[in-house]
């Protein structure tokens, strides 16, 4: 597929990942933007003359790509969704010198740790372990682990918070009225938390200066984030899938949204999780540790596109990237930006991107299949690569889409 109109100056764009392949091509043009897709592909191709910079052409691009999938899917085109949007992907943008094409290359590691301690008295005699506790049965579980394993953090936070509604209720069940009635959802809802709070301080789910916990959690987590993930009334606040603008604040209320649950599961179900992974500073000693021992490259190798081989088996030529400082894009998210300043004699045709250790062994590649032709109006190619570490048990912080 064209990255961009030959019949047109070149401008802004972008490449997403897809989670599944069209059926046919198609292409169509909304709002200044050409978005298409090629049957058996699994991206998007979207471009424009939108959006400056890196950050900029990506939020315009991926904007303007959504928007285009869902005319194509409403007209039974495809239906199509991206995933993992920031972490694999083709950015590009003008500068005063051309075209700068930036690949995104993030690969995501799950860290788990177990341990196992023994307890001795004075005499070092073992000291007999508590029995675990007599598995139960809970619908909150059920929602409990729906949103775990989701890959969509709308659909994640929707069933952690049916969690939430499932063990509250549980505590402070929903009474009717004297006239038949069932109390009001906003009332019992409030009524519920403060019956919680006896068990767990449900101060932690607000800010520190919210004059009532009560009130802050209703307005904003059951109001702004539960009802916004529920309803789509025109006119009115709501969240949309795939949407940036309110991505952080549900990531940062759904980790807060299950510390809570899981302290309350805990002391009203006597069902504890047990969780274990790296601190902050831990991940940022090791991400720069592993920086300095990889180099960011790109081939013209044929091979298949695999970690833990070799990044350039069959003989290809590879060129490295000249790397920038580590910088934490994120808490967990250590990225180094690699860069190349394109001339005489620089490859024209990119089949892998990505890093490799001292020994060839491929780290991180790119998901983005297929032979990236680059013309002579691209000048300078970026690779950003990255490392995040994810807990198997802690709180969900990362999510494809």
């Amino acid at each position: 597929m064209a990255l961009q109109d030959s019949a047109h100056p070149p401008g802004n764009g972008a490449v997403f990942l897809l989670r599944n392949s069209p059926a046919q091509n198609a292409a169509i043009q909304l709002s200044g933007w050409t978005i298409q897709v090629a049957a058996g592909v699994k991206a998007v191709v979207v471009y424009g003359h939108s959006g400056a910079g890196p950050d900029g052409s990506h939020t315009a691009a991926l904007a303007a790509a959504n928007n285009g999938l869902d005319y194509m899917s409403a007209r039974g085109l495809c239906d199509a969704a991206i995933r993992d949007a920031f972490d694999q992907c083709f950015v590009w943008w003008p500068d005063s010198n051309g075209i700068v094409l930036r690949a995104n290359v993030v690969r995501t590691l799950t860290s788990s740790f177990t341990a196992t301690v023994t307890a001795v008295d004075a005499d070092g005699n073992p000291i007999p372990q508590v029995p675990p506790p007599t598995p139960t049965q809970h619908d909150a579980f059920r929602f409990i682990r729906m949103s775990r394993t989701s890959e969509y953090l709308f659909d994640s936070y929707r069933n952690m918070f049916l969690a939430f509604e499932a063990i509250l209720s549980d505590i402070r069940p929903r009474k009717i009225k004297t006239n038949g009635r069932l109390e009001g959802e906003g009332e019992w809802f409030k009524k519920a938390l403060r019956a919680a709070d006896q068990h767990v301080p449900i101060a932690s789910l607000a800010p520190t200066d919210a004059a009532s916990a009560v009130e802050w959690i209703y307005k904003n987590m059951y109001g702004d984030e539960r009802s916004g993930l529920m309803h789509a009334k025109q006119g009115q606040e709501y969240h949309l899938p795939q949407d940036d603008k309110s991505r952080r604040q549900l990531e940062t209320s759904l980790d807060s949204l299950w510390t809570y649950i899981s302290a309350l599961v805990a002391a009203r179900l006597g069902v504890s999780h047990q969780s274990g992974g790296f601190v902050q500073g831990g991940w940022e000693l090791l991400t720069q540790n592993l920086f300095s021992q990889i180099k960011i490259v790109i081939s013209d190798d044929e091979s298949p596109r695999t970690v833990d081989t070799r990044f350039a088996p069959t003989g290809g030529s590879i060129v490295e990237l000249v790397p920038g400082p580590v910088v934490m894009a994120e808490p967990f998210l250590g990225t180094v930006l690699g860069t190349h300043t394109l001339g005489r004699g620089a490859p024209r045709a990119i089949r892998k991107i990505g890093a490799m250790d001292a020994d060839g062994v491929t780290l991180a590649i790119s998901a983005l299949c297929g032979t990236l032709e680059l013309g002579t109006s691209v000048k300078r190619f970026e690779a950003l690569v990255g490392f995040r570490n994810i807990s198997a048990t802690g709180p969900r912080t990362h999510f494809s889409a």
